[in-house]
């Protein structure tokens, strides 16, 4: 037999392992299971319009924000540096 139960909740102090997880999954080349990104801004914006605070979600935006910053950095370098090498080998 197999039995399997899902949990379609989770309380705020789980957001850390959520995110931890995504590292883990992206340290290993693997497609998370869920978007962790999309559901704190989506809790964001739901405690924001119930209570007019972002309260404890505040610090997981704050990690999604700086992630999104250090990932566009990073491609924009990477991008920068291929164009260098790519316009030095067509000049040789």
């Amino acid at each position: 037999f197999n039995c399997s139960e899902a949990v379609n909740f989770a309380l705020p102090d789980w957001l850390p392992f959520g995110r931890a997880s995504i590292e883990r999954y992206k340290d290993k080349k693997r497609s998370p299971v869920f978007c962790h990104e999309r559901l704190v801004l989506i809790l964001a914006l739901k405690e924001s319009k119930e209570t007019g605070d972002e309260g404890h979600i505040q610090s997981e935006v704050l990690h999604v924000l700086e992630r999104e910053m250090q990932e566009r950095e990073l491609i924009i370098k990477q991008t920068t540096a291929h164009k260098k090498v790519w316009c030095c080998d067509t000049a040789a």
